[in-house]
């Protein structure tokens, strides 16, 4: 189980992910190619339920972002996380790496953003591990904690998730909102 709370976009999904002690991973940013990040549509301060984040467009046309905030402590701690959004048919996918750990596997999530309003989905990590266990989707799951890395995903695998079609895969009930109070 981790311990260490990040803070951010995607640090919101951390942070839902670290609470148990398990989570869905994958080898490279999830999605079949990059999603555009225009700076008009993405820069400013994002709120959520735990806090606040700065975000700027590093890479648009490769659809990454840079998320910047303050970590509290016994000091406080300017923190920056950068976020790869790629896309599946008409779904976007955030991915990002644990910063502090060279070569660690992507969390991710799906994102749907209108306007200034952006939800995130954790993936359930239960219903990825039995389809990997059965054989459904490609990957591995840990012995010790259950955590899923999941292989490299083919378009076939993309469309099932996307349709359902091995049942409901993301925590529907519990997206965690974003909305854009200052733009850049």
């Amino acid at each position: 189980m981790k311990t260490r709370a990040i803070d951010g976009f995607l640090g919101a999904l951390l942070l839902s992910l670290a609470a148990g002690c398990s989570a869905v991973y994958a080898p490279a940013p999830v999605g079949e190619r990059p999603h555009a990040a225009a700076p008009d549509e993405w820069e400013g301060v994002w709120i959520h339920g735990d806090g606040a984040v700065a975000v700027s467009v590093v890479d648009e046309t490769n659809g990454t972002i840079r998320l910047g905030w303050i970590e509290a402590g016994d000091e406080m701690e300017r923190k920056t996380l950068d976020v790869v959004l790629r896309e599946s048919g008409d779904w976007v996918f955030a991915s990002a790496r644990d910063p502090e750990k060279d070569g660690s596997p992507w969390l991710w999530g799906r994102l749907k953003k209108d306007g200034a309003r952006a939800l995130l989905w954790a993936p359930d990590t239960g219903r990825f591990r039995a389809l990997v266990e059965q054989g459904a989707l490609p990957g591995s799951v840990g012995e010790k904690d259950g955590e899923v890395l999941l292989g490299e995903l083919r378009p076939a695998d993309y469309e099932a998730i996307r349709a359902g079609a091995n049942g409901v895969l993301f925590d529907w009930d519990d997206p965690i909102l974003f909305r854009r109070e200052v733009p850049r």
